[in-house]
């Protein structure tokens, strides 16, 4: 209330001083244009215009107290005494301004010797009080303070407005010392919560923070409402705070938007519409049929105010929600441009942009960037419990990308580090063991985890008797299966899951008579999963030979069965069936269905999507296609079989014009090491899709050259691929605007190149002929831009000589430049 109160003296002060004239002079002109500013808070405005006005003898103590009112809203403190110092101006307005700066510099000292004794103008004998009050604050005398807020009080009396802002300060006094209930007092006893105007708002929006503070939450609301209430005549700001405070303290998701967008509309001032709208943003992102909205309101915000701390946390906050909604294409591009945007997180030990992006990465099933992506992160952070957060998925994206070894250390240096994650790491550690080929390292670790009693003993166990199962040590893995099951503390469900493991041993070495009995014995332990016990006999079945006998016992116990997860694994193996008999769609519907039940089967699920997918596509429903692989890829993103579906998925997002999705597609299906000729193919269509970004984003079109130039190299290209690259070299740099560049690549590359493989023999299909007409036209017209008649004659010439479709148009507008004169 300090500068409010120093804005009323002015105007009181500039009231006194300034006589009607018949005719405003220039100088009374810009002074009154400097109070205006000052009432808009446009301080730069006010500044200048006051020192515009100051020139003139007669005006310049009053535009010097409209500058010092400009410079303190601007917070110029500093500036605010070289200026007093440099005008010397007398009088106890300026003395007092002079105080309240010192004040505001921490100089209280200075400031209480700069008021001296007491001031004969009562126009600023309240504010002088209140200044006091301010200092003897500071100073921690809170009784010689509260002795100035009553005599500043009394000098008010008889002007509601201002007692109220006496009030408030006061109040605020008391409330910094943290005696809520006293604050309390004053503002009732000073009858500041009846006031009307600005004042009476910043008490009543004062009050009600208080009363939240000492728990009155229901009055607390109610004065908040009552602001909410008075719509326009509550002040701006204090219209803005109230109805983003009451906001925050719904439950209810539809009053919270409500509330939200109240606030929004009302606000006019840059950090209100800021403050406003990244509170509604983050409501509608916590709904799916709003998140749309809030990504793009908060995107609008960023851009327009990019250095703002709450624009940081803000950009943070999008891409967290982008990865929780499972958009993880968007996450990591909203985690990119937030870490472009303030590179400073990456060294403040703040890792949460880091690690979010790593997820997202992982998500993308671009691994490698994911695992660059957390050891950043985990080297970034500060607080230990993220730090190994940040190490374990380092370890499991190597796990995910094959790099096994790099995996074993980072477990057990998370191991090591105690906390939630240790015992995780230890088992982990064991899986990368055996994952890397580590056979006896691995069966001691899980030996070792066995012994324990964490979760993962038994889990280990189980493990242990796998691995020895799929080395082809199934004596050793029979009798391990037996030791879990002869243990002393064995529970009904170890023992089922002992049987299983054991009849799948023996199912993976064709004992399907053995297997059968293993899988019988576990449906008397948990009849729960008869059912499921049944299909798996009726699999040994299958394995046996009888195929026909398997079929009948699956469709029977298709419709007998209870279990839905078994439904679905019967409804996969028929549609399988299905797709090998050519029933389409039929296995499309089988393979999605089985696709939805597989929330923890993720390789499975996958596998179903692709299927699907490739059926999908078969149909020519790309917008399917790329539905069903994106499902894919985020259940599975290691999945090998993904590759060839990923460029499918890729092309079928290029046809729908999502060129931003289409490239990390890409990238992820040249992670996935495809063939030769799929790895040019993704190659082609991810420099495509970086050329259609640069349309909105010209950074892009760099990127785009280094992918056509990049693939260029390759000596594998065919004449009419090389030619298609060249000319999309050449489309590249005229689009950069580097228009002699261009004309240099469209005539060495692509027109001289096509006519000396012709001549040369080689063939060219119809697609690279029309690139290489379509070269020499755009040269043709950079030509003749220049004025050059007589080499667009030369490049038309060539395109005629080559016989191409293109060859009449160019005999057509040779013509026209020789009737115009233009050429001989």
């Amino acid at each position: 209330m300090g500068r409010r109160s120093s804005f009323c003296l002015l105007m009181a002060f500039a009231a006194m001083s300034v006589v009607a004239a018949p005719a405003e002079s220039e100088p009374e002109r810009q002074l009154d244009v400097a109070r205006q500013a000052i009432r808009d808070e446009l301080w730069s405005i006010a500044a200048r215009r006051a020192d515009a006005a100051a020139k003139d003898k007669d005006l310049s103590t009053q535009a010097h107290l409209a500058k010092l009112e400009a410079l303190a809203g601007q917070g110029r403190f500093a500036d605010m005494l070289s200026q007093l110092d440099a005008w010397n101006e007398t009088g106890e307005t300026f003395r007092y301004w002079r105080a309240w700066t010192q004040a505001r510099l921490g100089r209280m000292d200075e400031a209480r010797r700069s008021l001296g004794g007491e001031f004969a103008d009562p126009s600023i004998a309240a504010l002088v009080h209140r200044l006091r009050a301010r200092i003897d604050a500071a100073a921690g005398d809170r009784k010689s303070a509260e002795d100035s807020f009553r005599l500043a009080a009394v000098a008010v009396a008889s002007n509601a407005t201002q007692c109220a802002e006496n009030a408030v300060e006061w109040a605020q006094m008391l409330s910094d010392a943290g005696d809520a209930v006293a604050a309390l007092a004053v503002l009732k006893n000073e009858r500041a919560l009846d006031a009307v105007g600005m004042a009476g708002d910043f008490a009543r929006a004062q009050a009600a923070d208080l009363l939240l503070r000492t728990g009155r939450t229901a009055e607390a609301e109610a004065m908040l409402q009552r602001l909410l209430d008075a719509g326009t005549n509550t002040e701006e700001r204090i219209y803005v705070q109230t109805a983003c405070t009451l906001a925050r303290r719904q439950k209810d998701p539809v009053r919270r938007l409500e509330l939200a967008g109240k606030a929004v509309a009302r606000a006019r001032r840059p950090e209100l519409r800021r403050a406003a709208g990244y509170l509604l943003g983050g409501f509608e992102l916590e709904r799916a049929d709003k998140r749309a909205d809030g990504v793009a309101r908060i995107k609008r915000l960023v851009k327009e105010f990019p250095e703002t701390p709450d624009s940081r946390a803000a950009s943070l906050a999008l891409a967290d929600s982008l990865l929780a909604a499972g958009d993880a294409a968007a996450a990591a591009t909203g985690y990119r441009l937030f870490l472009e945007m303030y590179p400073e997180v990456a060294v403040s030990g703040d890792a949460r942009g880091l690690e979010g992006r790593g997820w997202a990465q992982l998500s993308l099933g671009r691994r490698t960037e994911a695992i660059g992506t957390f050891a950043r992160a985990a080297q970034v952070a500060t607080n230990e419990i993220v730090k190994a957060r940040c190490l374990f998925k380092q370890g499991d994206a190597l796990v995910q990308d094959g790099r096994f070894d790099e995996a074993v250390p980072l477990f057990a240096k998370v191991a090591g580090m105690g906390g939630g994650l240790a015992a995780r790491a230890r088992f982990s550690r064991a899986d990368a063991l055996e994952r890397a080929g580590h056979v006896e390292e691995a069966e001691a670790a899980f030996s070792d985890i066995e012994k324990g009693s964490d979760e993962q003993a038994d889990e280990a166990r189980l493990r242990l008797a796998n691995r020895q199962a799929v080395s082809g040590r199934f004596v050793q893995a029979v009798e391990t299966y037996e030791r879990l099951l002869k243990g002393k503390d064995i529970t009904p469900k170890l023992k089922e899951r002992a049987y299983i493991g054991r009849g799948r041993a023996c199912y993976r070495t064709y004992r399907f008579k053995d297997a059968a009995a293993d899988f019988a014995r576990a449906a008397e332990i948990a009849p729960a999963r008869r059912d499921e016990m049944r299909f798996l006999s009726a699999l040994c079945k299958y394995g046996d030979g009888h195929e026909a006998e398997a079929k009948d016992m699956v469709a029977t116990l298709l419709v007998e069965a209870k279990d839905e997860r078994l439904r679905n694994d019967l409804g996969l193996w028929l549609a399988r069936y299905d797709a090998n008999h050519g029933n389409w769609v039929a296995a499309e519907t089988g393979f999605e269905a089985y696709a939805r039940s597989c929330t923890n089967r993720p390789l499975q699920a996958a596998d179903a999507l692709v299927r699907a997918a490739r059926v999908a596509g078969a149909r020519s429903d790309y917008a399917k296609a790329v539905e069903l692989v994106s499902q894919a890829v985020k259940t599975a993103p290691d999945a090998p079989f993904l590759a060839d579906a990923l460029i499918v998925q890729g092309e079928a997002l290029m046809v729908l014009a999502r060129y931003d999705d289409a490239v990390l597609v890409l990238d992820r299906a040249l992670l996935a090491s495809p063939a030769e000729s799929a790895a040019r193919r993704a190659a082609m269509l991810k420099a495509d899709a970086l050329f259609a970004m640069g349309a909105d984003d010209g950074a892009r079109y760099l990127e785009a050259l280094a992918a056509y130039r990049a693939l260029s190299s390759d000596a594998g290209l065919s004449p009419s691929a090389r030619l298609e690259v060249a000319f999309k070299i050449g489309r590249t740099l005229e689009k950069m605007r580097r228009f002699d560049d261009a004309a240099e690549q469209y005539y060495a590359e692509v027109v001289i190149a096509f006519e000396n493989k012709m001549k040369a023999g080689e063939w060219f299909d119809d697609s690279a002929r029309a690139f290489f007409a379509r070269a020499a036209f755009t040269l043709a017209d950079h030509y003749e831009s220049k004025g050059d008649y007589v080499q667009v004659k030369s490049v038309l010439k060539r395109v005629v000589d080559s016989k191409v479709p293109a060859a009449d148009e160019a005999r057509k507008r040779i013509a026209r430049l020789e009737a115009k004169g233009r050429v001989l």
